[in-house]
């Protein structure tokens, strides 16, 4: 029995590593670039710059649409693990609807989730909005569980989404773990591969523009995948502070 009990407890934990390593950021949803009434972009990271990924979705369990268009950008930072951060297109979702999307690497499915289609403008919606959200507080633990009850649309951040200054090693302890756990407790819930964020960029997402000092810093812009029709400022004036570093750090 011992012996048999000691069997399971190494399983189940070879498993555990195993789905972890998978990702380096679990999937989680997106609007896009180009907003799309039937339409969400699906986006995740990888240290696996080898694998071939594929992703497939339905809007009724039973007829799956592959991804025609998956792209990716590699991360190699200072100080960071590389990573690809690769973007998948799923077009021709039921608006309103709740659809089904699988990711398979090498043709093995690692992840399965529900995500809920954005609303035509006939249909009545429902967000939350919450800002300063990266803080790893427990009050922003118990907003991420209380938002996901909620069940909404889509989540609006008015800025600040990491403090203090936006960096991926921050976005890794502060913010993936509370809006995009595997489950849904005090500690956070799977909120952001069920539905987007619509995310603006605060004072601590973009100050910190010295790349000597911070490498992995503007994090926003690597990990985002919203609509670029912003206002468009130039380097060093009144809304794009300069960008400052050697070249190594700024390219």
């Amino acid at each position: 029995m011992i012996k048999l009990i000691f069997t399971a407890l190494l399983l189940n934990l070879f498993l555990s590593v195993s789905a972890q390593e998978v990702f380096f950021t679990k999937p989680y949803l997106q609007v896009g670039y180009n907003a799309n009434p039937d339409a969400l972009t699906l986006v995740w990271h990888t240290t696996d710059f080898n694998a071939n990924w594929t992703v497939e979705y339905s809007n009724n369990k039973v007829d799956w649409k592959k991804s025609s268009d998956i792209q990716s950008n590699t991360v190699s930072i200072v100080g960071t693990t590389p990573h690809k951060v690769i973007k998948a297109t799923m077009d021709g979702l039921t608006q309103g609807g709740i659809f089904t999307y699988r990711i398979l690497k090498n043709n093995a499915i690692v992840f399965t989730a529900g995500g809920y289609a954005p609303k035509s403008s006939t249909q009545p919606y429902q967000f939350v909005v919450f800002g300063d959200i990266g803080a790893e507080t427990k009050d922003q633990k118990q907003l991420a569980l209380r938002a996901y009850l909620e069940k909404p649309d889509f989540i609006v951040v008015p800025g600040d989404i990491v403090y203090e200054s936006g960096t991926i090693a921050e976005y890794r302890k502060k913010f993936w773990p509370v809006y995009n756990a595997d489950t849904a407790n005090e500690n956070g819930a799977p909120i952001m591969r069920s539905v987007p964020f619509l995310a603006a960029v605060g004072n601590h997402d973009a100050d910190s523009r010295d790349l000597d000092k911070t490498p992995d810093a503007l994090a926003y812009y690597m990990y985002w995948a919203q609509p670029l029709n912003g206002p468009i400022g130039t380097e060093g004036g009144a809304i794009v502070p300069l960008l400052k570093g050697n070249e190594t750090n700024k390219n």
